[in-house]
């Protein structure tokens, strides 16, 4: 069976792999457990990962193995090794959970942990190749040497073998022929050539190029001789352990690596023409070898057989048609004449003469089937506006689906309307009405995917009875979808505020990369929505039941925020505090039910640690229950849902003030410096990128600060670049930055009255030291500045956590002062209090809407707060 054992690939085991590993190891140790086997094995042995990224559990105990050995032992065994894999794995900060549950003993609820990560996004690829053209290479380090070309060939023979072991004679026939330049295959060449360049032309004759000729008679000491010093160029630019060395071979082990090869296979049946765009010129065009040349032969038919695939798809679509199909007409005559005369009257306002058009009668409905090259956005457009109207007839009608489709394959089945009219369209036909007039009415068509799936729509569709036409309050966390020509148009989403979700009609929902909007293409219209990510609390009073005949009195506090937009859009759920506070009554009634009233307190925290896996995708929610005896007081809402503190009050009620550097302790950048330091951050990146990715980047006006710029590029390989630049950008303003007023005097006033006050920031720690520095000795308990990975800048509550960690205290008992968005949303996600220092009102009206409780317009409030106690 083709992949690589666990120990093999150890220690290049990338989170994704770990992920995988957690979840379907988990799930091939149930399998083995249901049928009475167990695996028996300590350590990774036994654990085999195919070329696809799957894994399988390879080898279990039979006979005399599995004495002495059960089912708990082998989840015990294989919980221990993941948590020896688990540091190395590089789980993100937002993941440390799965590594938790596994700490925690609770290995079933890691498994569906790791199979929700593993089930979400697309992931960004760890590397690219694209070998349909001249072959690249992306995602690699920047000061690489280029590859020589027979180290290029050595590399494409194992890229389009992933994940499986190739033997050095079988490499070196595929380089240079069947047998050793030169002489015999018993006559082996005593030096090996260096790097593999002088006989770039030898094996590139007829004879060479059969294909059967890839497994010649090689000496072993030869061909690995010869193959190492072009593995070592290989290796020096892949990420490390990712070429694999063995005693007779060789295997690359790059399990979420991009390929176009395999992407270009996959949409052949879907997507010809995109499987097409793949193609950049000759396929491994001056990779030199036999085994280059016989991939290259393959690859041709690949594109022979798109190419077929293309006129039999144009051939078909040459004659679109429009399905009018109801739930159910069967006894119902005079529907059916209604339906008939909507048709006749649908195609007669959309101007299509009968002569352009058939009808068939179906049991279902009915199908017009129209001429070569007919335009149907008029007949659309028609039915949008006036169908509902036309079918008036019927006093219930059955819910109705109108079908615009194009392509060779059948539409979709669309979600029942009931007792409705919904419309369903190509993805073509969409794009026709997408860049219409018509697309600025009311109506909003949404994607519609094949069973479930969370790649690429296969229609889109719209509701047309009004009832179910979802209202601007409906979707409360999303508002859209909204169409645009150029993503650039929207600009840069506000950290811990909004983000944009977008997808092109024949295109998976994507999250926007504000370092290049267009992806990889020129500007092309695209439906968006825009995802709400700030905190959203409520506070409710329900009744539980007990173990006898009383009820518990329970007072809930619930807070949620999007934390995958992409899901969160995908799963379309309206007024999402609903299901939130349904799956409350329900999880919790099954606990509670367990314990008798005087046991209020055992109860409760049963519940509190009962309620997870809730129902919303991309949904991230927190929920406190307090239970009690029914009568008995009940304390009321917590935070924004109950009344606002003055502020002698919040900091009575604090130990730990954070207050942030930018804004409440000094103003690092002007409009104008933070301009330039923009600018100059987006030369940076004009220098190291391709003229054409530049061009299809955010411009300077779209990000108003230079912290701006890092977060949109926080996962590009140019990070730690603009990291150091803006470093030194932030060293250099330090001496032009003025100081707020009262911020010294109030850190003084806060230090006196017995609170522990750190200062907390986005900028690098240098340039907050170095500010300070003439202010002698605040009393000042730390610093914490931005860290290593600009992904954890705020809106995540990365640097905020780290303070409370250092301090050792709660997020009950501390404060954080800030002056912008991205701050309270991390303070709101560390479920810490927040005021909010306004200086105009911009700020203001941002801090309001983000769900800012306390503004104060300068220090002075607090200041004065803080001497008073």
């Amino acid at each position: 069976m083709d992949g690589l054992t666990l120990p093999e690939v150890l220690p290049g085991i990338e989170f994704r792999t770990f992920t995988r590993l957690v979840a379907q190891g988990t799930a091939g140790l149930r399998a083995l457990h249901a049928h009475g086997l167990v695996r028996g094995e300590r350590g990774p042995g036994g654990l085999l990962l195919r070329p696809d990224g799957t894994v399988l559990v390879s080898r279990f105990a039979l006979g005399e193995e599995s004495r002495g050995k059960d089912a708990q032992s082998d989840l015990a065994e294989f919980r221990r090794l993941l948590k020896q894999l688990g540091p190395a794995a590089g789980v993100p900060e937002e993941h440390r959970g799965l590594l938790d549950l596994i700490d925690q003993h609770r290995l079933p609820e890691a498994a569906e942990y790791a199979a929700r990560l593993d089930a979400t996004g697309p992931w960004p690829p760890s590397c690219s190749f694209t070998l349909l053209g001249p072959p690249r290479l992306g995602g690699l380090p920047q000061d690489a040497e280029p590859l020589t070309p027979f180290a290029q060939a050595l590399l494409c023979m194992l890229l389009l073998r992933p994940g499986r072991r190739v033997s050095h004679a079988e490499l070196a026939a595929g380089l240079w022929g069947a047998h050793p330049p030169g002489g015999a295959a018993d006559s082996p060449r005593k030096t090996p050539l260096p790097r593999g360049e002088t006989t770039e032309h030898r094996g590139e004759t007829t004879e060479h190029r059969r294909e059967g000729e890839a497994t010649g008679s090689w000496p072993e000491g030869e061909a690995a001789a010869r193959l190492e010093p072009l593995a070592a160029q290989i290796r020096r630019v892949l990420p490390p352990d990712r070429l694999l060395s063995f005693t007779s071979s060789y295997a690359l082990h790059l399990p979420d690596a991009y390929l176009d090869v395999p992407h270009c296979e996959s949409l052949l049946a879907e997507d010809p023409g995109r499987a097409l765009a793949l193609f950049r010129g000759e396929p491994l065009d001056g990779v030199p070898g036999p085994a280059a040349a016989a991939a290259r032969e393959r690859l041709h038919a690949l594109r022979r057989e798109i190419l077929t695939a293309l006129a039999r798809a144009e051939e078909a679509s040459a004659a679109p048609t429009i399905l009018f199909a109801a739930d159910d007409l069967t006894g119902r005559p005079e529907a059916r004449i209604t339906l008939e005369y909507a048709v006749h009257e649908m195609l007669s306002r959309g101007a299509l003469a009968p002569h352009d058009y058939e009808v068939r009668v179906r049991p279902d409905g009915y199908e017009v089937s129209t001429g070569p090259g007919t335009f149907l956005l008029p007949v659309l457009v028609a039915v949008l506006r006036g169908l509902p109207d036309v079918l008036t007839g019927p006093a219930d009608p059955p819910p109705l689906t109108v079908t615009f489709w194009d392509r060779p394959a059948p539409p979709p089945d669309a979600p029942l309307v009931a007792a409705g009219v919904q419309v369903v369209l190509s993805p073509a036909v969409y794009e026709q009405f997408a860049a219409s007039s018509a697309a600025r009415g009311p109506r909003r068509f949404q994607p519609l995917y094949r069973g479930g799936s969370t790649g690429t729509p296969v229609a889109w569709h719209c509701p047309l009875t009004p009832s179910e036409q979802p209202g601007p309050e409906a979707r409360d966390l999303v508002s859209g979808p909204r169409i645009t020509h150029d993503l650039r148009r929207l600009g840069v989403p506000a950290p811990g505020r909004t983000a944009v979700v977008h997808a092109q009609p024949d295109g998976p929902l994507t999250l926007l990369d504000p370092a290049r909007p267009l992806g990889d293409g020129p500007p092309r219209l695209v439906t968006y929505y825009e995802v709400d990510l700030t905190t959203h609390q409520a506070h409710h009073r329900i009744s539980l039941p007990s173990s006898g005949k009383g009820v518990f009195a329970a007072a809930v506090d619930l807070s949620w925020h999007v934390d995958d937009p992409v899901a969160f859009v995908r799963a379309d759920v309206s007024r999402v505090a609903q299901p939130l506070l349904d799956h409350v009554l329900r999880e919790a009634a099954r606990i509670t039910r367990r314990h008798p009233l005087r046991r209020a307190g055992a109860a409760q925290r049963a519940v509190n640690a009962g309620l997870r896996r809730w129902p919303v995708p991309g949904l991230s929610v927190a929920a406190t229950v307090q239970l009690a005896p029914e009568g008995t007081p009940l304390p009321g809402p917590r935070g924004p849902a109950g009344p606002v503190r003055s502020l002698p009050e919040l900091l009575g009620a604090t130990e730990t003030v954070l207050i942030g550097f930018d804004g409440p302790v000094a103003r690092l950048f002007s409009a104008t410096t933070a301009r330039e330091a923009v600018r100059d951050l987006l030369a940076l990146v004009a220098g190291h990128r391709d003229p054409r990715d530049t061009a299809a980047g955010a411009g300077p006006d779209a990000f108003a600060h230079p912290l701006d710029v890092l977060r949109a590029f926080a996962r590009d390989p140019l990070a730690p670049l603009l990291r150091e630049r803006l470093d030194a950008l932030e060293l250099t303003a330090v001496p032009h930055a003025p100081a707020t007023h009262n911020s010294a005097a109030l850190i003084r006033a806060l230090h006196a009255a017995g609170r522990r006050v750190r200062v907390v920031t986005d900028a690098c720690p240098d340039a907050v030291h170095r500010y300070l520095r003439p202010y002698g000795g605040l009393p000042l308990a730390g610093i914490h500045g931005r860290g290593g990975d600009p992904a954890l800048l705020t809106p995540h509550p990365d640097c905020l956590l780290r303070a409370l960690d250092a301090e050792g205290g709660t997020a009950a008992t501390g404060l954080v002062v800030g002056s912008t968005v991205a701050e309270l949303a991390a303070a709101q996600r560390a479920g810490l209090r927040f005021v909010g220092l306004a200086r105009n009102a911009t700020t203001a009206r941002e801090l309001r809407e983000a769900g800012c409780e306390s503004a104060v317009t300068s220090l002075a409030p607090l200041l004065e707060a803080a001497r008073s106690l």
